[in-house]
């Protein structure tokens, strides 16, 4: 059979299975099944497909039609015009993240920079940092060996081994208490349980649930590196997040309410990732932790991305605020 036929049947077949994207998803699989670009395929110039091709193909549009994600199928996803490795297990790199990675280089300064990514997953957000701040330092951190094996070959990959430090651990757990950084990014997870079963197929079928997962609310998470951030950050660093869109209000409220009598966090709480009041002597309690705060909204026009100013950092007995 001739490749373009095939993939117009392809098509039409992915379509008829309801896949989100029938025409890019058939034509990505052929070039995986051909081992040949979409500029060779559409060129004409190719031969007519082995039997054993088509095999291939045709079971492979049968597994993406019962909702097995392309990228799993082919191994790599596009990102911020770089390729990544993907693989069962590990979260799929989302287009919304993009944007995270974005306003987060809008507001790093230049020079040497020191970047944390949290629930660093195959290494995405830290990858593009790396690559499009060229002096920049990123320390990546995830809770799943196998996502920061395959971050590591990742950066490998796109040459940015060198920039990015690799942590196995729970958010703050592993980064020592002295060590201060310019921001703080995270896609954490955010998915509240009480929705799980109204997600995709792809989603809740095949990625991990604890890459997306966080809680009754979804902001398990994101609480946490809220609390914990100030210990983290040098002054008039940046914290910068993606969430649902219903959560944006929320997250923004939280980190407008913030002050330093609010933070509710310990020395020896720091490392554990668990909250316990502390109280600060001989200043002022109201003084703001975040300023600065403002969100974005995503390609399809939904809130998705908050970035705030750590405008008083907060030690376990000291606090440091501008102005």
């Amino acid at each position: 059979m001739n490749p373009l036929v095939a993939a117009k049947e392809g098509c039409a077949f992915l379509k008829d299975a309801e896949v989100t994207s029938p025409e890019h998803d058939s034509v990505a699989l052929l070039e995986f099944v051909l081992g040949v670009s979409r500029v060779r395929l559409y060129t004409g110039e190719l031969s007519e497909m082995t039997e054993k091709e088509l095999l291939t193909y045709r079971l492979m549009l049968a597994r993406r039609a019962e909702g097995y994600p392309l990228q799993y199928m082919i191994g790599t996803t596009g990102f911020r015009g770089i390729e990544l490795s993907v693989e069962p297990g590990v979260f799929i790199p989302r287009p919304e993240t993009e944007i995270l990675v974005e306003k987060a280089i809008e507001i790093l300064p230049a020079g040497n920079v020191e970047v944390l990514d949290l629930c660093c997953g195959c290494g995405n957000i830290s990858i593009s940092i790396a690559r499009e701040l060229g002096r920049a330092k990123v320390t990546a951190v995830d809770n799943s060996r196998e996502s920061l094996r395959l971050c590591g070959a990742n950066a490998k990959e796109n040459d940015v081994f060198e920039n990015i430090d690799i942590l196995e651990g729970d958010l703050f757990n592993t980064i020592p208490e002295d060590l201060r950084f310019d921001a703080i990014i995270s896609n954490p997870p955010y998915v509240p349980i009480s929705i799980w079963g109204t997600l995709p197929r792809e989603v809740r079928d095949h990625e991990p649930h604890t890459a997306l997962v966080a809680g009754i609310d979804g902001l398990e998470f994101i609480r946490r590196i809220i609390f914990n951030s100030p210990f983290h950050l040098k002054q008039g660093g940046w914290l910068v997040l993606e969430a649902g869109e219903d959560q944006i209000k929320r997250i923004e409220s939280e980190l407008a309410a913030a002050t330093r009598s609010s933070i509710m966090l310990s020395t020896d709480s720091i490392a554990g990732g668990m909250v316990a009041p502390i109280h600060l002597a001989n200043q002022s309690d109201r003084a703001p932790v975040w300023s600065g705060i403002e969100s974005f909204h995503d390609l399809a026009g939904r809130p998705r991305i908050v970035r705030a100013m750590l405008s008083c950092r907060v030690g376990a007995e000291q606090a440091q605020c501008s102005g």
